[in-house]
């Protein structure tokens, strides 16, 4: 998380592309590779970079499970656990709503489901969907429990 909040406080922006391709960890530290558009979703107004980069992350998991499947379950089943983790680390270090963070999910996901793309439709509808609903239960109660 350190890397992703310096980035936000050295640019004052998300990092617009943040996914697990996208970030490398190496015994001396991570590197975030590849920014993207922050808004390139419909970024809601004054929304925090690191509610948006989290809610890209989980969305990003949840609409690449079939991949993740597919290289193996339990690889999966590890790539699912990384978003609960990832989000409930970044809602208690940044102070982010885990509620708005999975508001960012859907919106993402909701954008993949109307997509011109019927791969991209597909996707959203038939493993999208499911695992965001699974990741949504397991995000919330992780914010609960760590919760101060």
């Amino acid at each position: 998380m350190a890397a992703l909040q310096a980035y936000h406080t050295a640019l004052g922006c998300a990092f617009g592309d943040f996914h697990p391709e996208n970030v490398t960890v190496r015994r001396n530290g991570v590197s975030l590779l590849d920014p993207g558009f922050p808004d390139q979703h419909g970024r809601a107004e004054r929304e925090p970079p690191m509610v948006t980069d989290l809610g890209l992350w989980v969305h990003a998991i949840a609409s690449n499970v079939v991949t993740y499947v597919v290289r193996g379950p339990c690889g999966a089943l590890r790539m699912l656990s990384l978003a609960v983790d990832v989000a409930a680390c970044g809602c208690r270090e940044a102070g982010a709503d885990p509620a708005q963070v999975l508001e960012v999910a859907d919106r993402h996901m909701n954008d993949l489901r109307e997509s011109q793309w019927p791969r991209d439709r597909v996707t959203a509808l038939v493993a999208g969907r499911p695992a965001l609903w699974w990741l949504k239960r397991r995000i919330r109660r992780a914010a609960v429990s760590t919760s101060p």
